[in-house]
């Protein structure tokens, strides 16, 4: 137990109901945490948005969602959807099994349109034993640290000592509960290799936290077979850091190779290790959205997960901007189509417009975090060279720029 207080999402989102998990598997699990008794549902609409309110400019956030089916609705039907931050996909939740818990962690700096998100894929606490990640009060910002150890391909390592204070444990916070166990080469062998799954075309950034015996360990990292090499030599309970400052593309697997140096007395060792996947963070406003459910063949009434759009794209959908829907401050507003036949409402910044671009993104951001049955909702975004425009559903029978301010005047009466 962390005892980290709860509250109710109701100060964050108007929309969806409140049910309980099936009785079933409140009686499987006896010992099951408390929220995860009930879940929020969104059974009326294809996409619903938690606004976070009283964000700082220029800090980072780590936002983190669960998910945990339990049969709430009595349908037995595992669901399938994708997750965003603001406009940008996050990642999809996939929950195969209904005790299954899904965790989707982010961490992102907002608002800034330079700076990449980064999504938590793994976090381990290698040669940890037991069936409960180490979090908080051992972990300060109550990150999982999951444990991982398998003796058939490591050798598991501990010590009770107390790990010594350095830059790197300031900078990162590792538990020195995590640092204090390890895995190393089986006897006779000095090369450790982790290898794990991820998702194909996604970029992963490594880092993994490590702490020495008594004599001396000096080894070199391999990544997939040789694109990225590092090299560490440890002292005695310090612990080292290593990490890529570039994203390393990876295929469907991600493989670390660790070798003993030839004038290394002892093979070596890891104790912790995360990696994550990158996404784009824009200035568009700080959105947590489920996105359309998808079917199980992985194919939804809107797949709109490409949320950034380039200007020759925009040309495509609008037909080179054939058919306008009408005139404001910004500039013009076209009528467009995806590819999926979504209809869509293209307004484009005009180069020539009064209204500069921080008033065109402010436009935005208040748009992805005001949420009303009868205002429209933003689709996707371009910012590309010198051109800057924003992608709304099409909104039928009026003026899509007139309705929008009619609204927003509404809203704020």
């Amino acid at each position: 137990m962390t005892m980290i207080p709860s509250t109710s999402d109701a100060d964050f989102i108007d929309v969806g109901s409140n049910r309980n998990i099936s009785a079933e598997y409140m009686k499987r699990e006896s010992q099951l945490f408390r929220g995860y008794h009930n879940v929020r549902s969104f059974p009326d609409t294809a996409r619903s948005c938690y606004t976070l309110p009283s964000l700082v400019p220029g800090s980072k956030y780590l936002v983190r969602a669960m998910f945990r089916y339990g049969n709430y609705d009595g349908l037995e039907k595992l669901p399938v959807f994708d997750l965003y931050l603001g406009v940008n996909l996050w990642q999809t939740v996939n929950i195969s099994q209904a005790e299954r818990t899904v965790l989707a962690e982010v961490i992102s700096v907002i608002p800034d349109d330079s700076v990449q998100g980064l999504v938590l894929v793994n976090r381990r606490d290698m040669g940890g034993k037991g069936n409960y990640p180490i979090r908080y009060p051992y972990d300060p910002y109550d990150r999982a640290w999951l444990p991982w150890s398998d003796s058939k391909v490591w050798s598991n390592i501990s010590t009770k000592e107390k790990i010594q204070g350095n830059v790197w444990n300031l900078r990162y916070h590792v538990p020195s509960t995590v640092l204090q166990t390890a895995i190393t080469a089986l006897t006779g062998s000095k090369t450790i290799e982790v290898s794990f799954a991820t998702q194909l075309d996604n970029v992963n950034p490594i880092l993994g936290s490590y702490i020495s015996g008594n004599l001396k360990r000096k080894f070199n990292v391999t990544v997939d077979g040789g694109h990225s090499k590092l090299q560490s030599k440890l002292e005695y309970l310090v612990p080292d850091v290593m990490y890529n400052t570039e994203p390393h593309e990876c295929s469907s697997r991600y493989n670390i190779t660790m070798k003993a140096a030839t004038n290394s007395t002892l093979p070596p060792i890891l104790n912790a290790l995360e990696y994550f996947s990158v996404i784009s963070t824009t200035s568009v406003g700080m959105v947590i959205q489920d996105g359309p459910t998808r079917g199980r063949n992985g194919h939804g009434h809107q797949q709109l997960e490409n949320r950034r759009f380039t200007y020759k794209e925009l040309e495509v959908i609008t037909d080179n901007f054939k058919i306008v829907l009408g005139q404001g401050g910004f500039g013009p507003v076209y009528d467009g189509f995806l590819q999926n036949d979504t209809h869509v409402a293209v307004k484009l910044l005009s180069l020539s417009s009064n209204q500069g671009i921080r008033e065109f993104l402010t436009e935005a951001q208040k748009l992805t975090k005001i949420h009303h049955k009868n205002l429209v909702s933003l689709v996707g975004y371009c910012r590309d060279g010198k051109y800057l425009a924003l992608v709304y559903e099409h909104m039928c029978e009026a003026n899509l720029d007139d309705k929008l301010r009619g609204v927003l005047l509404h809203l704020y009466e």
